[in-house]
């Protein structure tokens, strides 16, 4: 289940947050006891909010809607994710993050927990997408397979 932040109206400044100075766009948030990923920012989210001086935005986002942020905010964004794609071409001044290698951290949200697990399956199942298959090779073959899966799991029960 993923999440937007901004609800992508006409209306500049539609993501609800209030805040000023430095905003940092969580990976996951959750709702109705429900947990979504954020994979994108709608249109004019932050258009219009000139208070907003910069932005941290996590490797989980895939799409950055037009006039999402005002012209002059800094973006913080993660080298070689599908978000620092989305800035190309775009009139943001932009700061790449090196991004952490976690071994089992495919949704890169920082952590390897169940989501990387779950978002393994879906992968195996093609029914959804990995953002860092690097950090999902586990058997270190450049393959993505069912013993990457299992080698997961392992960890997940060695950690708990």
């Amino acid at each position: 289940m993923t999440a937007a932040v901004g609800d992508g109206s006409d209306w500049e400044n539609n993501s609800g947050f209030g805040t000023d100075g430095s905003i940092i766009i969580p990976a996951y948030v959750t709702s109705g006891g429900k947990t979504y990923m954020v994979t994108s920012i709608s249109d004019n989210a932050f258009g219009s909010n000139t208070a907003v001086k910069d932005v941290t935005i996590p490797a989980c986002v895939a799409y950055i809607g037009e006039n999402a942020f005002y012209s002059g905010t800094v973006l913080y964004v993660y080298e070689n994710s599908r978000t620092s794609t989305q800035l190309v071409g775009r009139e943001y001044s932009v700061v790449y993050l090196k991004m952490p290698f976690i071994s089992g951290d495919v949704n890169a949200d920082g952590a390897f927990n169940t989501a990387d697990i779950v978002m393994m399956q879906k992968w195996l199942l093609n029914i959804g997408s990995l953002i860092d298959w690097k950090a999902g090779d586990l058997c270190e073959d450049q393959v993505i397979n069912g013993f990457d899966l299992c080698i997961m799991k392992q960890k997940m029960i060695e950690n708990i």
